[in-house]
């Protein structure tokens, strides 16, 4: 919902347990990962990170480890929120320097310049929740001036009626509150193509449809991986 948390909560955690000696039926070796490819802007990326043996002793040395030697492979994940009202027509930044973020949490800042090529940042995925009655028009990734997907990615939650049922957000994430008043979640969307940001810079823009978003009401979630060169 949109209260907030007042009850004691759980968080569960599944995962598998494996002893020393069954590292080998799994792998022997993690495969090194010499350059990427860039479907979506047809590219190829050199990346050089080694293979690497799977073994207990080096399990912190692996791809996600904290132990890990450069290029240091972790998977990404971050969420923001608009911390003003959004200008009519004019696509909305989320960056520290503007004040359009919390500026006291910097991580929520979505603008990432890695034009000195010591970063890659992969996108995977990209997830907006709004109210049934914003007035969200749209939103995109913007890479090097260029928006991603080109037409943008269209949320139309006004234009179709009053119902929960009958509002357009394809990018919904986390709890189905309220399109629908049931105890399902739904992960943060994930493109058809990732789109990789390497020398160059990239955000994510929302924009509005003629009339103001107001401050705090969108909350947008990105998921991918991120590649230290350095």
């Amino acid at each position: 919902g949109t209260g907030d948390i007042s009850a004691n909560y759980r968080i569960r955690l599944h995962c598998y347990i494996y002893r020393k000696e069954e590292l080998a039926a799994i792998a022997t070796v993690i495969p090194g990962l010499a350059a990427l490819r860039d479907i979506a802007r047809r590219r190829t990326i050199p990346v050089d990170k080694a293979a690497i043996r799977l073994t207990y002793d080096n399990w912190d040395k692996l791809p996600g480890g904290l132990l890990q030697s450069v290029p240091r492979i972790n998977p990404f994940i971050t969420w923001s929120r608009n911390e003003e009202d959004t200008t009519p027509n004019v696509d909305y930044s989320f960056r520290a320097v503007l004040a359009t973020i919390d500026t006291a949490k910097p991580w929520q800042e979505l603008y990432f310049n890695y034009e000195d090529g010591s970063k890659i940042l992969i996108v995977n995925g990209l997830g907006v929740r709004a109210p049934t009655d914003s007035n969200i028009k749209d939103v995109c990734l913007v890479i090097n001036g260029d928006d991603h997907p080109r037409y943008r990615i269209p949320i139309d939650m006004t234009s179709l009626g009053t119902g929960g049922a009958e509002k357009n957000n394809p990018l919904h994430f986390g709890s189905l509150y309220s399109f629908a008043n049931v105890p399902l979640f739904k992960p943060i969307p994930k493109f058809d193509k990732p789109y990789i940001v390497d020398r160059e810079i990239a955000e994510v823009v929302i924009r509005d449809d003629g009339t103001a978003v107001p401050a705090d009401e969108i909350m947008l979630a990105l998921s991918g991986v991120k590649i230290e060169l350095v």
